[in-house]
């Protein structure tokens, strides 16, 4: 995970798609990440570019889920503060990820 902070995405076959449809049928598995979400990708890209009076100030961001666990991860694996907004009623799952982050 050294670099972009992310995993390498996997390509994975669909053989049941592929024999239902007659041809090759692959996904890319974003799932696999760490936060089970492509969003680490952008957060982990922007977060070496802050200042370091920025890094020092943490980062806020507002989001359902994804955006906010990609932020969460990013944020803790460069050891700065973030608080992450999220509406009322987000899926718990992604809540509570979000806090373990």
């Amino acid at each position: 995970m050294a670099g972009t902070g992310a995993l390498p995405t996997t390509l994975e076959e669909n053989q049941r798609l592929a024999d239902l449809l007659d041809v090759s049928v692959t996904f890319e598995r974003e799932d696999r990440q760490i936060c089970r979400s492509y969003k680490v990708r952008g957060a982990f890209n922007l977060m070496p570019s802050l200042t370091e009076s920025e890094r020092r100030r943490g980062v806020v961001c507002a989001g359902v889920g994804d955006h906010g666990q990609g932020v969460a991860f990013s944020c803790r694996r460069l050891g700065i503060r973030a608080r992450v907004f999220v509406p009322a009623e987000p899926l718990r799952q992604k809540r509570e990820r979000i806090v373990a982050l």
